[in-house]
């Protein structure tokens, strides 16, 4: 990222300045947060909170302050219940066509992922929450397709029809329930009124950005996104010859810290939609697929690092793209020492470069 825009940026995302009270403070803050990968996603909530731990977090998951479901792109994220009706009815239509390729890939018709959501919907009606593998058996009894990328498929387009959301985690699985039983039922906003909320929610959390990067985040075309901008009335600025947009509610930017540990799905990294956006940040799409977490310093990607939890502590892995100087060193012991709170482990950190 270009130096000038990490200070911002950062302070947007809540990276840096007071932290938030709770997890639902953040996500309702940010709008969505990735959370394919549940453990990390906790890390990347708890991260700015002041003296979070994982079981905390989790819990407020558990007890569905903030649900988790496919809404954007199409991947899981965080959400408030109170915004995911209003954000289904503008990227819906969106994701459906992202979706319609492999849908047909995979010979799943319009017609039979109505009925399948159907079985879904009637299988959750006890109020008991259910495993996709628990759902896929009452698929298979339907004669429907139940297993694989075909199941997936079938959850997501139940999810992204508002029918279904996230239950509590069972274990290491997530599990269904109804959404009526986790998300308040609201009326449709009209659309110029869910479009300018949108884009406020957006660049509030993650500005200055560019339309672009609200289309992708989004899921949007690049003309409602710009539509969208019109709307929310936001502020334009210009950077490197690029027109980019922020509220005014944008905080004031702080020292971007010397090193982050952060999640390789972290919001920091939302905007990413080409190589040449993430080579900004100093990394490439590799970086981001291959690891746990991102290594960050002055804002900038410059290595990668993993964590592997035991009974007492957590061991953690830093590789580095080059020598790291002793401030910047001191800077990851302590990001180290923040995880393993986060964790209640103690740290054992290890770097190599």
């Amino acid at each position: 990222m270009k130096a000038s825009l990490a200070g911002p940026r950062q302070a947007a995302l809540g990276l840096t300045g007071p932290p938030f009270t709770s997890p639902a403070d953040v996500v309702a803050h940010l709008g969505a947060v990735q959370s394919q990968a549940y453990g990390m996603a906790l890390w990347s909530l708890g991260r700015r909170l002041e003296a979070a731990t994982l079981d905390t977090v989790h819990e407020s998951f558990q007890r569905g302050d903030l649900v988790r479901t496919h809404v954007l792109r199409p991947t899981w994220h965080f959400v408030m219940p109170g915004d995911l009706r209003w954000l289904l009815q503008l990227s819906a239509p969106r994701v459906h066509r992202l979706m319609a390729s492999s849908a047909k890939q995979l010979e799943l018709t319009t017609a039979l992922l109505e009925r399948s959501a159907g079985v879904i919907v009637d299988e959750l009606a006890d109020g008991r929450p259910r495993t996709r593998a628990e759902l896929g058996l009452a698929l298979a009894e339907a004669g429907l397709p139940s297993t694989g990328t075909a199941l997936a498929h079938q959850m997501v387009f139940a999810e992204i029809e508002a029918l279904v959301c996230s239950g509590p985690m069972s274990g290491p699985h997530p599990t269904y329930v109804l959404a009526s039983a986790r998300v308040p039922t609201t009326d449709p906003l009209p659309i110029d009124e869910a479009l300018a909320r949108l884009a406020l929610l957006y660049f509030r959390g993650h500005g200055p950005a560019r339309a672009k990067d609200l289309a992708w985040w989004s899921s949007l075309t690049l003309a409602e996104s710009q539509r969208a901008i019109t709307l929310a009335g936001l502020r334009p600025l210009e950077h490197d010859g690029q027109a980019y947009w922020a509220t005014d509610e944008q905080p004031e930017a702080a020292p971007v810290p010397r090193a982050q540990l952060l999640p390789n799905f972290d919001e920091y990294i939302s905007y990413v939609r080409d190589p040449d956006d993430l080579a900004h940040l100093g990394g490439t799409i590799q970086d981001v697929m291959r690891s746990s977490g991102l290594l960050f310093v002055d804002g900038q990607v410059t290595g990668s690092w993993t964590r592997t939890l035991r009974s007492q502590e957590v061991r953690i892995e830093v590789r580095s793209q080059r020598p790291l100087s002793a401030p910047v060193l001191r800077a990851v012991e302590q990001e180290a020492a923040w995880f393993g709170r986060f964790v209640e482990r103690e740290a054992d950190l290890h770097v190599v470069s």
